[in-house]
């Protein structure tokens, strides 16, 4: 389910084989998104291809990203760094699966990572496609990925209205 974070209403639901996968099924709904939204993505989201489609369909992303697997993210948790700009050439199967879903795949993908400190004192990296740091400060994104707890509130209310745990 795509959910609007500011008014709390859901934009777009999709339901699918459980194969498919929340990225697939991600890509189903952007058509629900206009030009100055930011999609809010939670730490399973993240892959290159996902990030260079979304940056084919000129939409913004704020994603949570884990260190595992992304040696940049793990770089800048270990620097004094607070955030960095990373562009990244797609790998073939990158751009293959980007071309697959019908986009062009662009020649390179640009990502802000920004260090956030939590109240309890660990660190989480956010990745963003909006890099200018002065017009979109690093705060900006922390108040904002705070704001997804109500997708997964959202989807508390949908699995017990609909008894979804007795599917």
């Amino acid at each position: 389910a795509l959910m609007s974070v500011a008014t709390g209403q859901f934009l777009d639901v999709r339901l699918g084989a459980y194969e498919q996968g929340e990225r697939a099924l991600l890509m189903g709904t952007l058509d629900a998104l206009r030009d100055d939204d930011v999609v809010v993505l939670d730490r399973g989201y993240p892959a290159w291809w996902l990030f260079a489609a979304l940056q084919a369909r000129k939409l913004n992303v704020c994603a949570r990203i884990d260190a595992c697997g992304w040696p940049d993210v793990a770089r800048l948790l270990r620097s004094s760094a607070r955030e960095v700009v990373l562009t990244h050439r797609p790998h073939p199967a990158t751009r293959k699966a980007v071309l697959a879903l019908g986009l062009p795949c662009p020649e390179t993908i640009t990502l802000r990572l920004i260090k956030v400190t939590l109240p309890n004192g660990h660190l989480e990296v956010l990745a963003t496609s909006l890099v200018d740091a002065e017009h979109y400060p690093a705060a900006t994104f922390s108040a904002l990925y705070a704001k997804r707890w109500a997708i997964e509130e959202g989807f508390k209310t949908i699995k017990h209205r609909l008894h979804i745990e007795g599917w």
